[in-house]
């Protein structure tokens, strides 16, 4: 969808959506009024004249509307800041606060006694601060201590500047603010810093200014004035005179979020100051509108244009946008600029104007006519513009006054139709380029409708004020004031654009169960609401009412939860249908107008339903069920099951009923059958019981009772006859004997009198162990799990079974265990002497019972080893202890044995004689043939010369000591050790000899060589 088609879209959903409805005659003037999506319309006033002029609106949606009073009861509250009037016939200001939805919250009168004062301009802060500006003109007019100016001077009458506090019952700060003439404040704005910025028109020529001001000086007649004052009211922060030579007259300022003023307005002097390259910096007609941008601060001029044709033109209205985007409306004269392609082109008297600048002032974006052509008969009234508002993605809103019987209207407007023979008031949306009129109503009645103030919420609603003298003013449902007080009354309204819309129809109102329904039957009454708006709702209620609203209500209001656009929600109470007859049901949400609607017509919605008179019927149900829905039990045992019957119904039954039990596999064959005779209503039976027989196998079982098992009865409630036992069928408990130390098993096992036994049970049901019994040797069953002991040697027989809470009792289980507290009987080997170094003693151990673990046995005393084969003692005296464990640890008593081994005969002494004999002869051999064969037998050289030598030389000596070695090898004698003795001095001398011998051969050899030579 293009975003124009997506804008008139939206315009077309508001045209059609009736949420209002407007206080009215019966005659054509208003057959053709539509719906508006107003949130609110009220009227505000009293008996004589009344007015608002201007309007804000805080983040919560209140609004604040100023205006002037001739009326003594025009409507303030307790507490307000003054409840007394001035002068009747001068007119009082006076400041209201509204709250979302239309409701006065406080209201004051404030100016002075006996004067005329008039409250024009207001702004609203965050923290609730209501600032005010206006026109004094009186001395008593309230001024508070350490104000910028607290004097009244006495002219034509002061501007002034107030804040009231956040409940309207007191001041912050009252200042007058003027010179010696007639100052006007018009128009007020808070910025940032909490400064009060004021715009207006002054006569004074020492209308107060700052040396950093514009302008300094007064320019003509009257000025344009434009000045800051602190946010305690204490300093006249900033002041400047906007004019020329002539009059010069501002309506609206504006302060954007950078805190550049914009100030619109008319002028009649052609030095009125502008700036090179402005739209039109050169004064067109008699009198031309003017837009001037300020620089934040406001000493200087970012743009200043005229704005008009060559008659008479003024700007009235005054919108910034959030581009920076400039919007004007008010009134046109012939030869006002419009722009190619705009929606109308076309000048007559009963047409205004709007117009689009761009941010720097320098060009039209757009700018167009809008209005009619002709009026009733004998007025001539212009059409004027007096607000104008940007919204973004949807359009510009331009609102004011019209004489115009045929001012321009859209198809499906709210009204259509010139209401009188006076003004009218006028709403119109343009696309955001200024060439579609998208929606455009006439708003008022037979006399004089202006609207003269708007603001925005954060919402994105439209707020509007202004004055009318209409008694027919369109009001809504629930508003403060829906009639019209006097000669006019202000009145304030605001609507959505585009918004949360609730809706419900008569096919979304659902009973069940379904109508008819017999008198006193229980309903529950269902209700769809949808949220057919564009945007989301908060929370809410939704109200039940048997009958037309306002009518019973049923039960208590439903919370209706917040709805995105497009969503809904279904919101429920419960109805007892009574009396019979007819009934309208009806559902209205957000019956107290919590949440302002595009619609407010369509949250209601009404059924007939008819409740049948009441019948009698009995209405049997099964109660007090043992055991309960859901049981266990174990394998084959018996169940017992027992119920209760209570006649639920309004009637004796006219037959008796058949009560059954049954397996919900078998319901065909039930296992008990009861004949149960007619109960009263409200009377219970005495119990029925039936024994159920679980099945062999575990699962899970169900079985029913049917107190109208064979359907003899006519009941209210055939379906609450039967009552379901779901029973787990379980296994029984597993039980084990668990045998403690010390224990062995071999072909049997073997245990300890002091061995501990136990029991432990797996509870396989999960239904808990009932018991667990025990004996022994077919003895009196024990019950617990232990630990026990068995007492007695020999062979025991043990028994064991457990029983659980749903009567599984488990098989007996038994063993058979051997108690053996013996030990073994261990015999040494040889157990008598004697005992010789060659003597080995064994052992040896036997065990009638769990078997010989080991054998040990010590010496003396010492420390005990463990027995692997034979051993021995050392020669002397010795006690053998000695001693067998068997496999349970069962230890013999030691024993002892004495011995005394002999001890070994002396070992004989090594003859080292015959080896040093032999070493010697060795000896004596060798030398003796190295001698032979270097000296031969008488001088001899061959084999056997040396071999002559040999035998002759050395050969006796060898053979002498190895002689020596024979004989102490076979006797002794000559025998080594002794070291020194006869051996050893025998075998030197001869090892001495030979070698001397030799050694003298030789020398005399070579004694006789060399005596040769």
């Amino acid at each position: 969808m293009q975003p124009r088609t997506a804008i008139l879209a939206v315009v077309v959903a508001l045209a059609i959506a009736g949420c209002v409805s407007p206080v009215r005659s019966r005659g054509p003037a208003n057959e053709a009024r539509g719906s508006l999506p107003f949130t609110y319309s009220t009227f505000l006033g009293g008996s004589w004249d009344d007015g608002g002029v201007g309007l804000a609106v805080d983040g919560e949606g209140n609004a604040y509307v100023v205006g002037g009073a001739r009326s003594l009861d025009f409507p303030t509250t307790p507490g307000a800041f003054s409840r007394s009037a001035g002068q009747p016939t001068a007119g009082n200001g006076w400041v209201t606060k509204f709250d979302a939805r239309g409701q006065v919250v406080w209201s004051t009168f404030f100016g002075g006694n006996q004067t005329s004062d008039q409250v024009s301009g207001v702004a609203v802060d965050a923290a609730g601060r209501v600032c005010i500006g206006g026109i004094a003109r009186v001395e008593s007019f309230p001024t508070t201590p350490g104000a910028y100016d607290r004097s009244f001077h006495f002219g034509n009458g002061d501007a002034f500047v107030a804040c009231l506090n956040e409940t309207g019952s007191g001041l912050v700060y009252s200042t007058f603010l003027g010179g010696s003439d007639y100052d006007f404040a018009t128009s007020i704005s808070i910025d940032t810093s909490g400064a009060v910025w004021v715009m207006g028109i002054t006569a004074s020529a020492d209308f107060p200014t700052t040396p950093d001001a514009f302008d300094g000086s007064p320019g003509g007649m009257d000025d344009v004035f434009l000045a800051e004052i602190s946010p305690d009211g204490s300093r006249l922060l900033y002041s400047t005179f906007l004019g020329g030579s002539q009059r010069d007259d501002a309506f609206q300022m504006v302060l954007d979020g950078s805190g550049s003023p914009y100030i619109a307005g008319y002028t009649e002097s052609p030095d009125f100051p502008t700036t090179p390259g402005a739209l039109a910096p050169v004064k067109s007609g008699g009198v031309d509108g003017f837009v001037t941008k300020f620089e934040p601060g406001g000493r200087t001029q970012a743009f200043s244009t005229f704005l008009g044709g060559d008659s008479y033109d003024w700007v009235r209205g005054l919108d910034v946008g959030v581009t920076g985007v400039v919007y004007a409306t008010g009134r046109a004269g012939p030869g006002f600029p419009v722009t190619p392609g705009a929606f109308d082109t076309v000048y007559n008297s009963h047409k205004t104007f709007a117009a689009a600048l761009n941010p720097n002032g320098t060009a039209l974006l757009f700018s167009t006519y809008l209005g009619g052509t002709t009026s009733p008969e004998g007025q001539n009234g212009p059409t004027e513009g007096t607000i104008i508002r940007e919204v973004p993605e949807l359009g510009i809103w331009v609102g004011g006054s019209t004489d115009s019987s045929d001012f321009v209207t859209t198809p499906g407007a709210f009204d259509r139709t010139f209401n009188g023979v006076f003004a009218d008031g006028f709403l119109s949306l343009l696309s955001p380029d200024g060439e579609v009129l998208h929606y455009s109503t006439y708003l008022g009645g037979e006399n004089t409708d202006e609207i003269l103030a708007s603001a925005l919420g954060a919402r994105g609603e439209l707020f509007l004020a202004g004055r009318t003298g209409s008694s027919e003013f369109p009001t809504t449902q629930n508003a403060f004031d829906r009639s019209e007080n006097g000669g006019s009354d202000a009145f304030v309204l605001g609507f959505i654009l585009g918004g949360p819309d609730l809706a419900i129809a008569p096919e979304d109102l659902r009973l069940s169960p379904l109508p008819p329904v017999t008198d006193g039957t229980a309903v529950i009454v269902n209700v769809t609401v949808r949220n057919v708006g564009d945007a989301a709702s908060g929370l809410t209620t939704v109200r039940f009412y048997d009958g037309i609203p306002p009518a019973a209500q049923i039960g208590t209001d439903q919370p209706l939860r917040a709805l995105p656009a497009n969503g809904g929600a279904t919101v429920s109470v419960g109805w007892t249908a009574s009396p019979a007859g007819w009934h309208e049901v009806c559902a209205v949400v957000d019956p107290d107008d919590v949440i302002p609607e595009t619609d407010e017509t369509n949250n209601t919605a009404c059924v007939t339903v008819y409740v049948l008179p009441m019948e009698t019927r009995p209405d049997y149900v099964p109660v007090s069920p043992q055991p309960g829905a859901t049981t266990r039990a174990g394998l084959s045992r018996p169940v017992p099951l027992s119920v209760s019957v209570e006649n639920l119904g309004n009637a004796t039954a006219t037959a008796p009923a058949t009560l059954a039990f049954y397996n919900a596999s078998t319901p065909l064959t039930p296992f008990a059958t009861f004949p149960m005779p007619p109960l009263a209503p409200s009377e219970t039976s005495s119990s029925f019981t039936a024994s159920w027989t679980s099945p062999v196998a575990s699962g899970t079982v169900q079985v029913v009772v049917d107190v109208d098992y064979a359907s003899d009865l006519l009941e209210w409630n055939e379906t609450n006859n039967r009552f379901t036992w779901t029973i787990d069928v379980v296994a029984g408990p597993v039980t084990s004997l668990a045998v403690g130390a010390p224990n062995y098993t071999a072909a049997v096992a073997y245990v300890r009198s002091a061995t501990p036994l136990s029991l432990s049970v797996l509870d396989e049901s999960g239904a808990g162990i009932d018991s667990t019994l025990h004996r022994v040797d077919n003895g009196t069953w024990v019950s617990g799990t232990g630990p026990f002991t068995l007492s007695g040697e020999g062979d025991h027989y043990v028994e064991w079974f457990s029983e659980d809470h749903v009567g599984n009792r488990e098989a007996v289980s038994a063993t058979v265990l051997v108690v053996d507290d013996s030990p073994p009987v261990t015999t040494i080997a040889p157990a008598g002497g004697p005992y010789t170094p060659e003597t080995l003693f064994t052992l040896a151990a036997t065990d009638a019972g769990s078997g010989v673990a080991r054998m040990e046995f010590r010496i003396d005393g010492g420390l005990w080893a463990a027995y692997a084969g034979g051993f021995s003692v050392s020669a002397g005296d010795h006690v053998i202890h000695y001693r067998s464990a068997d496999r349970l640890g069962n230890v013999e008593a030691e024993h002892t044995l004495a011995v005394t081994r002999a001890a070994s005969p002396p070992l004989e002494a090594m003859n080292w004689k015959p080896l040093i004999a032999a070493a010697f002869a060795a000896i004596l051999g060798l030398v003796g043939a190295w001698a032979a064969r270097r000296r031969p037998w008488r001088g001899g050289t061959d084999r056997r010369a040396v071999l002559t030598a040999f035998g002759v030389v050395s050969l006796p000596f060898a053979l002498l000591e190895a002689a020596t070695g024979v004989v102490s090898f076979l006797t002794g004698l000559l025998s080594i050790p002794p070291l020194l003795g006869i051996g050893t001095a025998v075998d030197v001398a001869i090892l001495i000899s030979g070698l001397a011998v030799v050694a003298f051969r030789g020398w005399s050899r070579n004694v006789n060589g060399s005596r040769a030579g």
